[in-house]
């Protein structure tokens, strides 16, 4: 036995893993400017914008000891005041981020190989976090026609399929979805719930972007925690922009999921540090207030910066004939190269991304997030404004290349055809002249008269008779 061969789901993690870690977006500016890669997608644009909190909430004196305690009830406060939904700090579960948590919910309400539904094109983190836990994925696939919008209908059809199969035990359900930028409204969200605890399904709520999205779940139907089927989580860091703030939150009115998942994630508990930190940012009470500054400043110009980016990066790529789908607040849009391509396949796409790669940009397509139509690639636009600019240079670049390319491309396929059917047709012409003349030669010949069947009995005797004794024989 080789031991250092690894399992199958290894194998497929490290295969999925390699294939978006190259989609996700690097872009070199000047030598001594530079943007490494980048891994997340988080709202970077609004970086300048929370330095000076940031720098406030680290500059604390005190001592970095975690008090998981005290940060607990500094979140469910936070809470509180910022969507007047009332937390209660015993429902609460926190961890490193929001992957983590999908593990462990996924853990505790699947055995192994049962399904989660999840709309596709999906983010493909997410489709391993539940592949760690042992369950299985069952896609629900979205298409351009409708616009990639999920709908009960789908729902309803999927589980159907997925339970002539197997076991069904929950959806998963992100807004914004990543990649498509898709924005649920209230009402769209609630619906999904309810039909999920009309058929006892768990419901994992992945409310991404949740202080600048202007459809949060937590503002409109936080209500509905109240089902022990419903389970919400969030990433403090990823919607404040800064990475480095690991905080996860689960929130559940079921107990003893929340115990399963606590005992299960103890070694993904937040650093001391982290819990300081988060800790200092929720009770922040220095005016303007936490509550205060995002509702009257960080919200709103988030807002305001990633629309502005948002219309950058919709005028610039109409020049190149693409279109873009996205929401305002959430920092990635979905664009549809379709046009670029000429033709809708896997190898044509896997060519225009190596071709962005090649001048210097790299973006993850369709493939990469399983999704059934070719050409749709996401752009992450959470980023500064210069940044954003020399990407799209970039992407215009990739696209000419590839115009140009593929325009070559086909006038080789058309010579080839051309030579191909020259070709065809003169060796066409020639057989056929070469019909005519055996036509026109056997017509004018007298060959089959001078040589007839009673010359040949003539001539050759003893086979004639021999001949005629094996057909008689035969009849």
């Amino acid at each position: 036995m080789n031991l250092s061969t690894l399992s199958i789901r290894a194998n497929s993690l490290l295969k999925s893993s390699d294939v978006f870690q190259r989609g996700n977006a690097t872009i070199k500016l000047q030598e001594t400017i530079h943007l490494d890669e980048i891994e997340i997608v988080e709202n970077a644009r609004c970086s300048d914008i929370i330095k000076a909190k940031i720098f406030k909430w680290i500059s604390n004196e005190e001592e970095a000891s975690g008090d998981s305690s005290r940060m607990q009830r500094a979140l469910v406060d936070f809470f509180l005041k910022n969507f007047q939904f009332e937390f209660r700090r015993n429902n609460l579960v926190v961890a490193l981020c929001e992957s983590v948590l999908i593990t462990g919910i996924s853990c505790c309400i699947c055995n192994p190989q049962e399904k989660l539904l999840a709309f596709s094109p999906l983010d493909p983190n997410i489709e391993n976090a539940i592949a760690m836990s042992g369950a299985t994925v069952h896609r629900v696939e979205l298409f351009s026609k409708d616009g990639f919008a999920a709908s009960v209908a789908m729902l309803e059809e999927a589980f159907k399929e997925a339970n002539q199969s197997g076991v069904v035990r929950g959806v998963v359900f992100c807004n914004p979805v990543n990649p498509t930028g898709k924005m649920y409204s209230a009402e769209e969200i609630r619906s999904v719930i309810q039909w999920c605890i009309k058929h006892s399904l768990h419901i994992i709520i992945n409310d991404l972007f949740m202080l600048t999205a202007r459809e949060s779940f937590l503002r409109h139907s936080g209500s509905l925690l109240n089902s022990p089927l419903v389970h919400w989580i969030y990433d403090l860091g990823k919607d404040f922009g800064v990475s480095g703030v690991r905080c996860g939150l689960l929130y559940s009115s079921n107990e003893r999921l929340l115990q399963a998942v606590q005992a299960l994630l103890q070694p993904f508990r937040l650093s001391a540090l982290d819990q300081r930190l988060v800790t200092h940012i929720c009770e922040d009470q220095v005016p303007p207030c936490l509550v205060d500054w995002i509702q009257s400043t960080f919200a709103p110009e988030s807002q305001r910066l990633l629309a502005a980016n948002l219309v950058t990066v919709r005028a610039q790529l109409s020049e190149i004939g693409v279109e873009v789908m996205g929401a305002v607040g959430c920092p990635f849009v979905w664009a549809d190269f379709r046009k670029v391509l000429g033709s809708h396949t896997e190898s044509a796409e896997t060519r225009l991304r190596q071709m962005m790669s090649t001048c210097g940009v790299d973006l993850c397509s369709s493939q990469q997030f399983g999704g059934k139509e070719c050409g749709w690639f996401r752009i992450a636009i959470g980023h500064p404004m210069e940044i954003l600019i020399v990407a799209m240079q970039r992407i215009h670049q990739a696209v000419e290349a590839f115009v140009q390319q593929r325009e070559e491309m086909s006038d080789n396929d058309a010579n080839l055809l051309l030579a191909a059917g020259s070709e065809s047709a003169s060796a066409s012409s020639s057989l056929d002249s070469l019909m005519h003349q055996l036509y026109k030669q056997i017509k004018t010949s007298t060959w089959l008269q001078e040589n007839s069947a009673d010359k040949w009995e003539e001539e050759n005797p003893d086979l004639a008779f021999d001949y005629r004794a094996r057909i008689d024989k035969h009849n």
